[in-house]
């Protein structure tokens, strides 16, 4: 007979091992017989106190109560046993966020669930964090220290946090792992990062391993969001900072090493190449540089990676770029559009509710059209980001029928007012940034192409064996790509 979960109003308690990628490496059979002290110390308390181990992060268990101050009490007892127990060399760090909980299959889901993984995220070894709605549920059972307002990475504005006090733990710990206290020049995201947990956890495992990580995907799909999110999440293992150097708007690919000298502050040296300064400046740092949109200066951002890599063994790289860029030893990943299988569960479909609340404070899906319209659009755009946040952007004045019913029209509806990179701010500058990266011969075969659309197209790639390249329109969004170049090819025919 299955348990019944905590519904409703829950408290969840995230808890995980402090750097336990190096221990695993440095001691992987003592970690091995301490980690299984630590599970058991750590489930016998959750379970002692009525909750509920949904899911496990790494070394770590996220669990789910009906009670706060359960799930606090959970996190202070097992805080003292671990404390105690001499196999375990390692400190554990906690988190509590109470909030409206979306269960499914047996797991929970949702804004509230990241929020607490987030908060998490800043802790200490050792130490237990308490937000602002589970402080007011058990400020009358422990001892709290509020440690102020900080931001949560990916996650809109900042949140009041609190640590746990209690006797025989504990207390003194460094200034929290917030985004607002690493070196760096990363930008605050005002909007909430949606459906990439899982690829901010990998990517950031791949850059901790790798001395190169490039993100290929097409364009709009966030690569360059994801990219700042792994940033912000890896800024407190980077002593010299977390640096991105935006090549968007550099035409010239002779100006590639001016470009990283101008953000990281490095001055030119006569008679010295520049790449030469650049290079023999970082080397020995410890510095993650975010090399962003590098498909239109490949060779260029190749050489100058090369010289960095050859000289440094501790700066790293994290590149975004349509296509690889082409150095020895490069791990790619690439990043594929949100989920649209769900409904109005999916991935996409929630990226369009946050951003439409934005444009409009009272959207809702209530209404069964506005939710059919709603997932027909994030279908539409085969769940890419950019054409999401576009179409959730049109919500301050029109409905969700009426721009699924426009987007026949889409490079002329879905564009933006506000400010950003020209690529971003409609999806015609998208296509176009990676149309006019194509030789002659691939424009003509892609306008060809384009006369396939929706499923058809998908259909005929699938069944393929023709070598793509992913620059214009990639192989993960066949169905986007047609239905975009189909529009696209036709205006260029007609002007042609």
């Amino acid at each position: 007979m299955s348990v019944q979960l905590p519904s409703g109003t829950v408290t969840f308690l995230f808890t995980d091992i402090e750097d336990s990628t190096r221990l695993w490496e440095s001691t992987p059979a003592d970690m091995a017989a301490a980690v299984q002290a630590h599970d058991v110390i750590v489930c016998s308390a959750i379970e002692r106190r009525g909750g509920h181990v949904f899911a496990t992060g790494g070394d770590g268990f996220c669990a789910a109560f009906s009670s706060a101050v359960d799930a606090v009490t959970a996190a202070v007892e097992s805080q003292r046993e671990l404390g105690v127990d001499d196999a375990i060399s390692f400190a554990v760090r906690m988190a509590l966020h109470t909030g409206e909980a979306i269960e499914r299959h047996r797991n929970y889901y949702g804004t509230e669930v990241n929020r607490a993984a987030r908060l998490m995220a800043l802790a200490h070894g050792g130490q237990m964090l308490v937000s602002d709605t589970a402080e007011v549920l058990v400020r009358s059972r422990v001892a709290l220290r509020p440690l102020g307002d900080h931001l949560l990475r990916g996650l809109r504005g900042t949140i009041p946090v609190f640590q746990v006090v209690a006797d025989g733990l504990p207390s003194e710990f460094p200034v929290l792992r917030s985004v607002d206290h690493f070196a760096g020049n990363l930008p605050r995201h005002v909007s909430s990062l949606v459906g990439r947990d899982a690829e901010v956890d990998d990517v950031a495992e791949l850059v901790r391993s790798q001395r190169l990580v490039t993100l290929t995907g097409v364009g709009g799909v966030g690569k360059t969001r994801l990219a700042i999110e792994v940033g912000a999440e890896l800024a407190g293992e980077f002593d010299d900072g977390v640096w991105i150097v935006e090549l968007a708007g550099v035409g010239d690919p002779g100006a590639v090493p001016a470009a990283l000298a101008t953000v990281l502050g490095i001055t030119p040296q006569s008679n010295v190449p520049l790449i030469d300064t650049v290079a023999d400046t970082v080397a020995g740092r410890r510095m993650l540089l975010v090399v962003d949109n590098c498909e239109h200066l490949r060779g260029s951002v190749a050489a100058a990676m090369e010289e960095i890599l050859g000289r440094t063994g501790h700066t790293k790289l994290l590149a975004t770029s349509r296509e690889a860029v082409g150095v020895p030893g490069e791990s790619i990943t690439t990043v594929s559009p949100l989920a649209t299988e769900g409904g109005v569960t999916s991935d996409a479909v929630t990226l369009f509710v946050e951003r439409a609340r934005s444009a409009r404070h009272d959207f809702e899906l209530q209404d069964p059209q506005t939710a059919a319209a709603v997932t027909e659009i994030c279908e539409t755009v085969d769940g890419l980001p950019l054409g999401i946040e576009l179409a959730a952007a049109r919500m301050v004045a029109m409905s969700a029928i009426e721009v699924r019913d426009r987007l026949a029209d889409r490079f002329r509806l879905l564009q933006s007012g506000a400010p950003g990179p020209e690529r971003q701010l409609t999806l015609r500058h998208a296509v176009e940034w990676s149309y006019d990266l194509l030789t002659d011969g691939e424009r003509s075969l892609l306008r060809t192409a384009s006369v396939f659309a929706a499923s058809t197209y998908r259909a005929s790639v699938r069944s393929s064996t023709m070598p793509t390249r992913s620059t214009c329109c990639g192989t993960s969004t066949p169905s986007y790509a047609s239905r975009s170049m189909s529009l696209f090819g036709q205006n260029a025919d007609q002007s042609s």
